[in-house]
């Protein structure tokens, strides 16, 4: 459906959920994730905050992308040109946005042996978004394939939220082995649990991104329910 960089609306949408190019997407993060995570987890310390670092820099600019993108198929398809639409505010895109500089700041520094406390916001938040939404992609654009360059920037920001994720808990740049040390994940979630509260309240009812308004499993069951991480 078009070439890869593509802002035109076609009538024929792809279904994603459990499809196919679903399990492609899935198999594509689980090649990302764990490859570059085991690997950089048996390297020394210099390699791993550069890791990190290059990470980072590659969460930044593949988000940079995706907003260029995102604002020229609002303007191309005459859409609302809200804040919230043109930047597709969601869960994932707003923990995004508050992990990428504790990540940098975390990787840069980091002494060793010096756990980085700020960086279980990105495990408990960012990481667990990223893993629903592969699972349940509804941040896919469904006007085309997964080989766009909107798609490939869902999967891509992602699948390294996951990887830096795994390696901070693997590498012990947070604690998380003991269970009195999991409420740093909690006060995390909650803290982010409200400022998504607050966003929808400012929206309003009508544009509230943080829940989908049709989900096809919940509607199956009878539960007419949005899905908290759209």
């Amino acid at each position: 459906m078009g070439n890869i960089f593509s802002v035109e609306i076609f009538d024929n949408k792809i279904d994603y959920f459990f499809s196919r190019q679903h399990f492609i997407i899935l198999f594509i993060s689980l090649i990302i994730i764990i490859f570059c995570s085991m690997y950089a987890l048996r390297q020394n310390e210099k390699f791993q905050r550069r890791f990190v670092l290059i990470g980072a820099i590659l969460l930044l600019l593949f988000e940079i992308g995706r907003i260029f993108w995102r604002v020229s198929f609002v303007n191309s398809n005459n859409l609302e040109k809200s804040f919230a639409n043109i930047f597709n505010l969601d869960p994932f895109t707003l923990s995004l946005w508050i992990s990428l500089p504790l990540i940098f700041v975390c990787a840069i520094r980091r002494k060793k042996d010096k756990k980085c406390l700020l960086l279980n916001f990105v495990f408990s938040v960012t990481m667990i978004i990223a893993v629903m939404n592969l699972i349940y992609p509804t941040g896919v654009n469904d006007n085309f394939e997964f080989y766009h360059f909107y798609n490939l920037c869902f999967l891509l920001l992602r699948s390294i939220a996951i990887m830096l994720g795994i390696f901070f808990a693997f590498a012990k740049w947070i604690n998380v082995s003991e269970f009195l040390d999991l409420w740093k994940c909690v006060i995390s979630l909650l803290i982010f649990g409200t400022l998504c509260a607050v966003i929808s309240f400012i929206f309003g009812a009508d544009k509230n991104l943080f829940y989908a308004s049709y989900v096809p499993f919940f509607e199956m069951l009878g539960i007419h329910l949005g899905f908290p991480f759209n």
